[in-house]
């Protein structure tokens, strides 16, 4: 995290929790906090994949997704509690043009840190394949939804994620160095209580 959080200026101090919870998850909180769920560590086949993950969880914070996102749903709980107060079916519907709204911004956010996260992969001299891979065996694993389900979803088609980091990196691709030997990543991922496939 030393070599990704160094190709930025930046007042954070990043600091990672693992939980220790089978789903496939991480998320940023403001202010530099990284977690990241063990189910995602087993997910992970090197170093450079959860690497991808961590960088695009970086960016969130780097880029304040998170308090941009709290700010944004203020006035929309003060305008559909206004509304379904007293409107019924149209309120209701107001509400869920109010979510709809939410979710559109989430997803360009989305976009944001996948591309600013290849972008500090790349400038850390970390391969940027290793953020598609892991990308793309979560869709091969189920991690990817039906066309109108992931258009609700608060992250893009997985598909299309990886065509655009792909045509990134095609762009800006430059020399990468391992982050870590395999025997090293086994000890990470043994002093995370991963079982090691």
């Amino acid at each position: 995290m030393t070599r990704l959080a160094g190709t930025a200026t930046h007042r954070y101090t990043f600091r990672v929790s693992v939980i220790n919870d089978t789903v496939v998850n991480a998320f940023a909180a403001p202010g530099g906090y990284l977690v990241l769920f063990r189910g995602l560590l087993e997910l992970a086949e090197s170093p450079e994949e959860l690497a991808g993950v961590v960088a695009h969880e970086m960016q969130h914070v780097l880029l304040q997704h998170g308090t941009q996102s709290v700010l944004r749903q203020i006035p929309l709980q003060l305008i559909t509690a206004t509304i379904t107060a007293d409107a019924g079916l149209a309120g209701h519907v107001a509400g869920t043009a109010a979510v709809l709204g939410a979710l559109r911004y989430s997803r360009k956010d989305e976009e944001e840190a996948d591309r600013e996260g290849l972008r500090m992969l790349e400038a850390a001299g970390v391969d940027p394949r290793g953020m598609m891979t892991f990308m793309e065996r979560m869709e091969s694993r189920g991690g990817d939804m039906p066309r109108f389900a992931a258009y609700l979803s608060t992250h893009p088609r997985t598909g299309d994620r990886v065509r655009s980091l792909e045509g990134l990196a095609t762009v800006h691709g430059g020399a990468s160095a391992p982050l870590m030997s395999e025997a090293d990543w086994k000890e990470l991922q043994q002093s995370c209580a991963v079982g090691v496939k």
